[in-house]
């Protein structure tokens, strides 16, 4: 792969887009990059044409590595495409070529990496991860705090469905190509077919994201499956203790439930529930990983914001603008409280609704109406009135089955029980049948207040 990133002109310093669902053209792709001191940059393969256009334009990639049926259905100008067969062995190169290869060490500042934010509020942007970023984040997590602990007790087999082109997949992936584990990848999720991989490889480690975590749940037939499973690893977004509780009584053989808060901007986590924490503190997103500095900003309206600082933070995205205030903090846009060094993820600052001088949050709205029987998802935005500023809205996605007029009887009287008035549903209901997600598995909600 080396060999033929060169012929194709790749040099240090070029940024390599990748549109591809996982596969083992991922990590071939990561090293050989990295070993010319180019960048990688991933999207994913189900991208429209403008967005691939969009992402072309902020990462300023001049090479696209594709699939033959992305690049038919894609109109790619003005950069270098090469497609890549699904099967690795089909496309060889001479070892030979590349023995006598020197490339100038590369700076420890560097950009190794170049992947896009979640994009759940706004347009995605695109990140300049560097070596030492990578480097302080890794040794953070692996032998300071909790890899190393977890890989101690496994049998070194994990299943990777979470998408490469996110820091949730990407990191997991590296870690266990560093480690020598064995990764069985599936190109797409599907969660039966994740069940079947599960026991016939005898994985006892996942990584999975909230949408999956309901996406079992609603399930209800997965009792007793999975012997082997035994460590799930859980971040991107909130799960509520209720909805963990629930998880481990579908997977009882489970004995580490580990939950994460990160950012595409940090690598991949800065905080995360020890090994040994035996479920004690479902629902936080755990403690502070070694090498971070957490400080606790107090806005004007009574928020909460968490801030960051961390060799693990990157400086500033490929548009110029620096993420990092004059003290070197990043202002993670998140709400949080802390309890005993736990923390929790209260709400996004971005989120809270603005109702006639009242901070509402969208949060505790959500984790109400997900008590109320057959909800399987809810999402709650604020939507524009002339008014009164803002008004909150719920989208819910119910059960299979589910009796929508008993749902809608259930909610009115739930709301009013549990919600002061300013907290009510005055923008509405709407009954959709999924949420908008980012890869991560993040709702985007910036796509439902477009639906209004």
């Amino acid at each position: 792969m080396i060999t033929k990133l060169l012929e194709l002109g790749v040099t240090q310093g070029n940024i390599v887009l990748v549109c591809l669902p996982n596969s083992i053209w991922y990590p071939i792709l990561f090293l050989a990059t990295a070993k010319i001191g180019a960048i990688l940059s991933g999207i994913s393969s189900e991208s429209t044409p403008s967005e691939i256009k969009y992402c072309l334009e902020q990462s300023g990639a001049t090479f696209v590595f594709t699939n033959k049926q992305i690049a038919k259905n894609n109109t790619l100008t003005d950069v270098v495409v090469e497609t890549l067969p699904e099967y690795v062995r089909s496309y060889t190169e001479e070892i030979s070529e590349i023995e006598n290869l020197s490339v100038e060490t590369k700076d420890i500042d560097s950009i190794l990496l170049a992947p896009f934010s979640s994009g759940t509020t706004g347009a995605p942007k695109c990140c300049l991860l560097t070596h030492r970023n990578f480097l302080a984040s890794t040794f953070s997590l692996k032998q300071l705090f909790l890899f190393d602990k977890l890989l101690a007790q496994s049998s070194m087999r994990t299943l990777a469905f979470l998408p490469f082109h996110h820091a949730s997949g990407f990191w997991a992936l590296l870690l266990c190509l560093l480690e020598g584990c064995t990764t069985v990848i599936m190109s797409e999720f599907h969660p039966m077919v994740m069940m079947d991989l599960i026991e016939k490889y005898d994985i006892d480690t996942i990584n999975i994201v909230p949408s999956i975590a309901n996406i079992f749940l609603k399930m209800g037939i997965l009792q007793g499956r999975c012997s082997s499973l035994r460590t799930i690893l859980c971040g991107s977004s909130g799960l509520t203790k209720d909805r963990c509780k629930r998880l481990l009584a579908v997977f009882p053989q489970v004995k580490h439930f580990i939950q994460g808060y990160g950012m595409t901007e940090l690598v991949v986590l800065s905080c995360v529930t020890p090994i040994d924490d035996n479920f004690e503190h479902l629902g936080s997103c755990g403690e502070l990983l070694p090498g971070f500095e957490a400080k606790l900003l107090e806005h004007p309206t009574g928020e909460i914001e968490l801030l960051l600082k961390s060799d693990a933070i990157m400086k500033l995205y490929r548009n110029g603008i620096r993420n990092l205030d004059e003290d070197g903090f990043l202002h993670t846009g998140d709400v949080v409280t802390v309890k005993d060094g736990f923390f929790y993820v209260v709400d996004r600052m971005k989120d809270l609704i603005k109702l006639n001088g009242y901070q509402v949050s969208p949060t505790e709205i959500e984790n109400v109406i997900l008590t109320i029987p057959k909800v399987s998802e809810v999402a709650v935005v604020g939507i524009e009135d002339e008014l009164c500023g803002q008004l909150p809205k719920a989208y819910v996605v119910l059960e299979i089955g589910a009796d929508e007029l008993l749902f809608r009887k259930h909610l009115e009287h739930t709301m009013r029980e549990k919600l002061s008035a300013v907290k009510q549903l005055r923008g509405g209901v709407s009954i959709i049948k999924e949420m908008p997600k980012s890869a991560s598995g993040k709702v985007q909600k910036n796509k439902l207040i477009m639906l209004n």
